[in-house]
């Protein structure tokens, strides 16, 4: 019919959802107490256990106890936080923003701390594994954060 067809660019803006890799509980010695992994960067336990080897040799040493830490492992941006007698992490890819990791990390503590009332250590972690795990599941679903406000993580 010799009419020219004429196409419509549309631009779409993508946005990108925060998520996070892995969400931890080490005891002092660097031995997993709970985690919950996304994603398929850590999807075998050999890989696991070896993120979480490295990143307690890197973090153990660290004065990260009222506030938490960042560092860079892996190309990873690793929050944590020392309580007691366990480490609390959060890693996401590095080009998330370490301010929202930071927060998803400082909910998870301080939900910790409600629910738990006050006695985050290795003992009260092991006795109640079901509320850590489900705090967990509050905060963070397949990799996408859910809540970084602790009062909106309450599990009652």
């Amino acid at each position: 019919c010799g009419c020219a067809m004429s196409l419509q660019r549309t631009n779409f803006l993508f946005v990108q959802i925060p998520r996070v890799n892995a969400l931890l509980v080490l005891d002092g010695d660097g031995k997993r107490i709970a985690a919950k992994y996304h994603g398929d960067k850590y999807a075998s336990v050999e890989q696991q256990a070896d993120f979480e080897k490295k990143i307690f040799s890197k973090t153990k040493n660290s004065q990260a106890r009222s506030e938490a830490d960042i560092v860079l492992l892996n190309k990873q941006i690793v929050v944590h936080l020392f309580a007691t007698d366990i480490y609390l992490y959060a890693a996401a890819s590095q080009v998330e923003n370490e301010l929202i990791l930071a927060g998803v990390l400082n909910a998870f503590h301080e939900t910790l701390d409600t629910m738990l009332r006050g006695q985050i250590d290795r003992r009260s972690i092991m006795e109640n594994l079901e509320i850590v795990l489900m705090t967990m599941d509050e905060l963070v679903d397949d990799g996408i954060i859910m809540e970084i406000d602790s009062s909106g993580a309450y599990i009652w």
